[in-house]
């Protein structure tokens, strides 16, 4: 379980340096779950009708 998050970590951080080298104004995130009680269905599911539609609408709006 160490070596996953070791790995997510070093995955953050190569993905830092890649967006902090480049000079245009895009910001890049990385979020991550915890699916609890085998909740799959329902994590799907806001991320696909709350999650995404508010980040499209960030993105429209220019933020």
């Amino acid at each position: 379980m160490k070596s996953k998050h070791f790995l997510t970590a070093i995955l953050i951080l190569l993905a830092s340096t890649v967006t902090l080298g480049q000079s245009n104004n895009k910001i890049s995130t990385i979020e991550m779950v915890k699916i609890k009680n085998g909740n799959k269905a329902e994590a799907l599911y806001y991320f696909e009708h709350n999650w995404k539609v508010l980040r499209e609408m960030a993105v429209e709006k220019g933020y």
